[in-house]
């Protein structure tokens, strides 16, 4: 997730802070260059929204309504840049800005406003990248437990440690086959109910956490479900495997086709 904060922190553009100290870990889902006076037609909401004033309007009503606007879009926060029109960021912006939480960056006018948007892209990205090799590399752990054979509890015990939640894995019957926790134990009051399908039984995977499960989290969820159904259709065959062998000796005994050694 990229925040208000790690474009703040951007190197080599000396972005510094005007106003909305306090709101800082706001997601930024994209950078928006505008200069209308109400560009929110144009935006979705996490947005970060550079420009230079020349939408702010002139008098102090016009400029508090422009923060006012913005913020209660949703968007994360302006990036102002000064140099052009305004020599500084306007107080009725800053006053505004803080009243609501609301970010206001400073951008030199030195950097152009594009250096901005590559810089957050490859933030981004760079990110993303990051999370996908974590997830790679927790299917690999699960894969490794799996073909181990160390069982639902080993797995579950990978998904909490790894997503810091509270796991329970049940039959169609409602019995556990394998509970584990994290750091701290949650209640499955209200839990996230997924389905295992492996082969023609459907078992539940409940999973509990303080706060809401990111894409990260997901991904790994998902991982663990496959490995999960991998397991319990290996248990199945083995067990099918067993009964077979069981069927065939109780029918050696009980029509004598086995010699006493035997």
């Amino acid at each position: 997730m990229l925040t208000v904060r790690d474009i703040l922190e951007l190197p080599a553009l000396g972005l510094s802070l005007a106003a909305g100290g306090d709101s800082l870990e706001r997601e930024v889902t994209w950078i928006h260059v505008s200069e209308l006076s109400d560009p929110t037609p144009w935006l979705e909401g996490g947005e970060l929204l550079v420009t230079t004033g020349i939408g702010i309007g002139e008098s102090a009503a016009a400029r508090r309504t422009y923060v006012q606007r913005l913020a209660s879009h949703g968007v994360s926060g302006l990036a102002f840049g000064i140099g052009f029109g305004h020599d500084s960021v306007p107080h009725q912006l800053v006053d505004e800005a803080d009243r609501h939480g609301f970010p206001i960056v400073v951008v030199p006018y030195e950097v152009p406003f594009i250096a901005i948007t590559k810089a957050a892209a490859t933030s981004l990205a760079s990110e993303r990248l990051a999370r996908l090799e974590r997830a790679l590399a927790v299917h690999e752990e699960l894969s490794a437990t799996v073909l181990a054979g160390r069982g639902v509890q080993a797995l579950l015990a990978v998904l909490c440690e790894h997503v810091g939640c509270s796991a329970r894995l049940t039959d169609e019957r409602g019995r556990v086959l394998g509970e584990r926790h994290g750091a701290r134990r949650h209640d499955f009051d209200g839990a996230l109910e997924l389905e295992v399908v492996a082969g023609g039984e459907i078992a539940r995977l409940s999973v509990a956490a303080d706060d809401a499960l990111t894409e990260e989290d997901r991904l790994v969820l998902h991982h663990a479900r496959t490995a999960l159904a991998f397991e319990l259709s290996r248990r199945r065959a083995i067990s099918s495997a067993e009964l077979r062998l069981a069927g065939d000796l109780i029918d050696d005994l009980l029509n004598d086709r086995l010699d006493e050694r035997r």
